[in-house]
């Protein structure tokens, strides 16, 4: 059960036995993910603990580990808010961008940015104007305070811009259009001046 032991030292209050712990976790893999997403969701544990738990899931990836860290999103405490924000993001997790779009209203300003380098590193990552347009769904201008509708408003800029680039690069193979052209109703050539 070498699992358990690196379970319990995440409650360690000496950084550095946390620091292993996580990553042996990570390398545990998926044998890992159903006792990490217990501790994330433990109240009882102390925040370092839960965010210690985010961190070792953030590592693993997958769909089980994406799953475990959003309950962290609304955790009472911004040192398992912040890693929850950070690993979705790299985890490139467009599945989560509506949670982390709710986090643009918290009271922390940390919290906020983190949540806004989260999103903008998902909307980096999307291939299609479509996912994009997805993601712009998941955020809402209407938010309940004016700092959180600044924080939307510049992820919402993300997608616009990202999306043009995205436009310009398909069309970029159609060229130029020819110097002459024919009138399809008649067959006279148009020229072009």
């Amino acid at each position: 059960m070498e699992i358990n032991l690196h379970l319990e030292a995440l409650k360690d209050p000496k950084p550095q036995a946390r620091i292993e712990a996580v990553a042996a976790l990570s390398a545990a893999g998926q044998s890992a993910v159903a006792p990490l997403s217990g501790m994330v969701v433990d109240q009882s544990l102390p925040a370092h603990a839960r965010a210690c738990a985010v961190k070792a899931l953030g590592a693993i990836k997958g769909k089980d580990a994406l799953q475990a860290i959003l309950p962290a999103l609304g955790d009472p405490d911004i040192v398992v808010k912040i890693p929850a924000a950070m690993a979705l993001g790299k985890m490139k997790a467009h599945g989560a961008a509506g949670a982390l779009a709710g986090l643009l209203g918290d009271e922390s300003t940390l919290v906020r940015k983190y949540a806004t380098e989260a999103l903008c590193s998902i909307i980096d990552s999307c291939a299609s104007p479509e996912k994009l347009m997805s993601l712009k769904g998941a955020i809402s201008v209407s938010a309940p305070n004016p700092k959180a509708a600044a924080e939307a408003l510049a992820v919402l800029g993300r997608i616009s811009s990202k999306a043009e680039s995205l436009m310009a690069k398909d069309c970029s193979g159609l060229g130029s259009l020819p110097k002459t052209a024919t009138n399809g109703a008649n067959g006279q050539k148009l020229q072009k001046h």
